[in-house]
């Protein structure tokens, strides 16, 4: 252990693993790219359906991640907690040739392309840093809990779900606008039957009095290849959270609390509904979290902590969903945390 703490690895690896053909749960042994040997115990379901993507894609990269459990002599390290995500790669070979033109020639007429095609992806890359840069200076901090997630949909007792490895989880809609999104995917399950889906989505969590969390997701739109997430830079399993870093009221692990955020017309709204309808409508968004060293420590509500004034800090990472765990692991920090809280509207 590190300052008490189990550390945690990541590896990249391109061969496909054996899949056992018995068991719930099944150990799995991985040589990953750079020749670490790694072994860890999955759910064989997912296991699975990670192995069939590796098999229908031509190009792909594998990544296993979990806290380091043992080290064999040998050098074999054994994960717990362990997860594994298949991620394809864009093939950038050109394959098209000129019609009608001799080998020096497309040889030629090629570099001229890959050099003024390096040169316009340079300028683009520049042009793109520098305005995504200024875009961030310019933002201010806001709540905020939206991610990408890939999955089968299937549509049961008149109500959409949406498979995450072996898990299975709510597909629900915002109303308004986004709510025609929901029914227009509906109405093609019902079409079409179950199909996979790469979609952006708004998280959400309701604790029952025993503590226990249930996740569930608000669709936001489909994606499809001419609609890219580029504003969002994130791949599918990866969410944006940014709220408050603390524990949810008698709740034993830490959580990003979302809030909503401030808005003039919205308050109006308010005013007119009943206070139930409202108290609904304001409650806060716990989305429990796994933070390895975290850069400040998660607020504890206590009458000490309230009698000195404390308040939760204000965090934005990029985190992964594990649907094994039900939670949220954070992979980058996006900002560092303040005592700067965003404005937000409350029950």
């Amino acid at each position: 252990m590190i300052q008490g703490k189990t550390p945690e690895i990541t590896i990249k690896f391109s061969s496909v693993p054996e899949l056992p053909t018995e068991g719930k749960k099944v150990t799995v042994e991985i040589l990953s790219e750079n020749g670490i040997k790694v072994k860890a115990e999955l759910n064989r379901k997912t296991l699975k359906k990670q192995v069939a993507k590796m098999e229908e894609s031509e190009n792909w990269v594998g990544a296993m991640s979990g806290k380091i459990k043992s080290l064999s002599p040998e050098g074999m390290i054994e994960l717990e907690s362990a997860g594994i995500q298949i991620f394809e790669k864009k093939n950038t070979n050109r394959e098209a040739k000129s019609e009608g033109s001799s080998p020096a020639q497309e040889a030629k007429s090629s570099s001229a392309a890959d050099s003024d095609k390096i040169k316009s992806e340079s300028a683009e890359k520049k042009e793109e840093k520098e305005s995504s840069t200024e875009k961030k200076q310019n933002e201010k901090p806001i709540f905020q809990a939206v991610g990408i997630i890939e999955g089968a949909v299937e549509s049961i007792d008149n109500k959409l779900k949406v498979s995450i490895g072996a898990e299975s989880y709510d597909l629900k809609f915002i109303p308004g606008h986004k709510k025609r999104q929901w029914s227009k995917l509906e109405q093609e399950i019902e079409e079409k039957g179950s199909c996979s889906k790469t979609m952006m989505v708004y998280p959400q969590s309701n604790i029952n009095k025993k503590g226990e969390v249930k996740m569930s997701f608000a669709l936001s739109s489909v994606r499809t290849a001419e609609k890219s997430n580029s504003n969002l830079e994130l791949i599918a399993g990866e969410f944006k959270l940014a709220g408050l870093w603390q524990y949810p009221p008698k709740w034993n692990s830490p959580c990003i609390s979302i809030r909503r955020n401030w808005e003039e017309g919205f308050v109006s709204y308010l005013e007119k509904i009943e206070e139930k309808q409202k108290a609904y409508i304001l409650r806060a968004n716990y989305l429990p979290v796994d933070w390895s060293n975290p850069p400040t420590e998660a607020l504890k509500y206590s009458a000490e902590t309230v009698a000195a004034g404390k308040k939760a800090d204000f965090v934005s990472v990029k985190a992964r969903f594990e649907s094994e765990e039900n939670k949220f692991k954070v992979v980058e920090v996006l900002a560092e945390p303040t005592q700067t809280i965003p404005r937000y509207l409350k029950a």
